[in-house]
């Protein structure tokens, strides 16, 4: 018997190798690949949320004053406009910088093979801190180009499935 397609959890990114043309499997947990259609789901169920767009600017000022406890925090890693990533602002510090809390960093390899044994444990950290490398998310290699999104649902109007 055939198994179920993987595509939900496959980017739609292609690698290229010398000769070879592949869709690669997205690299991270199968919570971290749903990223996106969680939004759709959001965006689905509570059609009044609000999307704010954090640029490079954004990511330089650390500030961001629209952001409340609750609001959720969408990276894209690569900008490429693929959602990567999901953090929860809990609290906001001194100089409206939202701090964020996730379940943890997940190691991975240039391969895209995860280290299971390497997660970090939940903690609470500003929203453009990188807790793995110690250092600005603008500042690291590979989430250089990173580029996020505030998302702020509003329940007033809910819709019915």
């Amino acid at each position: 018997m055939r198994q179920a397609d993987p595509k939900p959890y496959w980017n739609t990114n292609v690698a290229r190798h010398p000769g070879i043309l592949r869709a690669v499997p997205k690299t991270g947990t199968a919570s971290a690949t749903a990223a996106q259609p969680l939004l759709d789901y959001i965006n689905r169920r509570y059609p009044l949320t609000q999307t704010t767009p954090l640029d490079a600017n954004r990511f330089r000022a650390n500030a961001v004053p629209e952001a409340e406890p609750g609001d959720i925090i969408a990276y894209d890693w690569q900008n490429d406009g693929e959602v990567d990533h999901l953090s929860l602002v809990v609290d906001i510090a001194d100089g409206q910088y939202p701090e964020i809390a996730e379940w943890g960093v997940v190691d991975w390899n240039p391969l895209g093979v995860i280290n299971r044994n390497a997660t970090t444990p939940y903690a609470k950290r500003g929203w453009t801190y990188s807790e793995k490398n110690h250092n600005w998310l603008q500042s690291v290699e590979e989430t250089r180009n990173v580029s996020a999104k505030l998302i702020h649902i509003d329940t007033r109007n809910v819709t019915t499935f």
